[in-house]
């Protein structure tokens, strides 16, 4: 469906001779046919455009642009003393129509014709009557009445902007110069010995006149075109070059961006790390809390022991034995030599034995190497032997000098071989003959070691007795006795 409004119906009310008379359009187009004298061309005087434009002026009114053909003489003709008329049209979109007219009234004592105008939505004969039931015009109070004083217009110009809003919306000005153009296509043989210069004429007559200002524009911008095509030519290089950069800029972000993600979880590793450590760290202290509080619990507890203790010396102290702890001293004294003696005792048997047991490792590696040294050595005599077998064999054989060259360089080998594996075996057997004596020299410290030993346990073991005897004395024993009872028993 078109979107723009086309004519359905024109109507021609109480002019010339029609007083009441419709024309209908196909599809837009209507063709009027007749001898002369019919009428034709005073329809096309009051239809179009007169009823888009509304003046009367005779110019716009008579085809052939004369002035003789007024629409008061059309209003009175045939001696009419006065008569009130009305042209219409009627257009349609699709169910949408609107009906634009004009009004007249002359009178034959008044010069003056006078117009109102209207632009409604509806259809003459049904929503819209010009006629009343007698089949007389309307007068203009009567019509504003019916339609409406918004759709009712005294001023041709509120007609042409009411016709322009509701049908064209071209503006004040394109209105005028389509008023205009049809003005010039509606001259009767226009095509008539045509003129393409003269109907150029014709045509540029009937539009308006180019804005100069708008010439020099376009003028201007035709001369920058050339400048514009160029500037166009290089954006399209610096776009191609923009989008080659951006291929190469999201390889290189691609590419950093693969190395952010690495770094952060490698970061992301090392956090991990961090709170397996943390981790470990807190179970860490708890531990050594725990052992903290087992430390306590244990310094309690020779604390205790230690307070059991000073009450037991507070105890012996009040006893009469206290008073003879010279001789307490004394033994006390010749306890810890004796201790300080077994410590000493006991460190020499360690070394001792630590020693006896690198002597006999480094027996064992001398044994070893000694092996192995005579098998180098036998194995060097088997090569010498087959070398000397070589070596005969060759004196009664030709003699190539490649070949002696070469058995040369393998006996001089061979000899070289020997003779360091002889030097290894004699400094394998001096290691082992200082290995022997160092392995003699600890037995030897050994047994003086044991001597000692076995006299310093026996004085150990008498005055650690003495000590257990003088811890177990009641208040009222005899100290000399025991203490000779103890020396009695050294002596033993």
């Amino acid at each position: 469906m078109s979107d723009r409004f086309k004519p359905v119906r024109a109507g021609i009310i109480g002019i010339w001779d029609y007083a009441e008379q419709e024309f209908r359009f196909a599809d837009g187009h209507l063709v009027l046919r007749g001898p002369n004298g019919s009428g034709k061309t005073k329809a096309l005087e009051v239809l179009v455009p007169f009823v888009l434009d509304g003046s009367i002026d005779p110019r716009r009114l008579d085809p052939f642009s004369g002035q003789e053909r007024t629409m008061r003489s059309n209003l009175l003709y045939g001696g009419e003393k006065a008569r009130l008329a009305y042209c219409w049209l009627e257009l349609a979109r699709g169910e949408e129509h609107v009906t634009v007219g004009v009004g007249l009234r002359a009178h034959a004592q008044a010069q003056q014709v006078k117009r109102w105008f209207f632009v409604a939505d509806g259809v003459v004969g049904e929503s819209i009557h010009l006629l009343t039931p007698e089949r007389v015009p309307v007068t203009h109070k009567e019509l504003r009445a019916q339609l409406g004083d918004e759709h009712v217009f005294k001023e041709r110009g509120q007609h042409r902007a009411a016709v322009d809003r509701r049908l064209f919306e071209l503006g004040e000005e394109r209105y005028a110069a389509m008023l205009d153009l049809v003005l010039t296509l509606r001259r009767p043989q226009l095509a008539k010995d045509l003129d393409p210069d003269g109907l150029s004429r014709v045509l540029s007559s009937g539009l308006r006149t180019v804005d100069p200002e708008l010439l020099r524009t376009s003028a201007a911008a035709f001369d920058h075109l050339e400048e514009a095509q160029r500037n166009l030519t290089e954006l399209e290089r610096a776009a191609a070059a923009v989008a080659d950069l951006v291929v190469h800029w999201r390889i290189y972000l691609c590419a950093r961006s693969r190395r952010r993600i690495e770094d952060v979880r490698e970061r992301q590793g090392r956090v991990r790390a961090t709170e397996h450590r943390l981790a470990e760290t807190q179970r860490h202290i708890e531990r050594q809390a725990r052992r903290a509080t087992e430390a306590r619990a244990q310094v309690e507890t020779a604390k205790q022991a230690r307070d059991g203790r000073a009450a037991v010396i507070e105890a012996l102290q009040a006893r009469d034995a206290y008073k003879e702890r010279g001789q307490l001293d004394d033994a006390r004294q010749t306890v810890a030599t004796a201790k300080k003696a077994a410590a000493q005792a006991d460190k020499a048997h360690q070394r001792a034995r630590k020693a006896l047991h690198e002597a006999a490792k480094r027996e064992q590696k001398q044994r070893t190497r000694r092996d192995q040294a005579a098998t180098v050595v036998r194995e060097a005599g088997s090569a010498l032997r087959a070398q000397c077998r070589v070596a005969g064999h060759l004196a009664g054989d030709p003699v190539d000098p490649e070949a002696v060259q070469g058995w040369l360089v393998a006996r001089r080998a061979a000899v070289e071989a020997v003779i360091e594996r002889v030097a290894a075996y004699e400094e394998a057997l001096r290691r082992e003959e200082d290995t022997e004596r160092r392995l003699q020299e600890a037995a030897e410290a050994l047994r003086t070691w044991h001597a000692g030993l076995l006299q310093t346990l026996r004085e150990s073991l008498h005055l650690g007795r003495l000590l257990e005897e003088v811890l177990d004395l009641g208040a009222t024993a005899d100290l000399s006795a025991t203490v000779t009872a103890a020396w009695a028993g050294l002596a033993e």
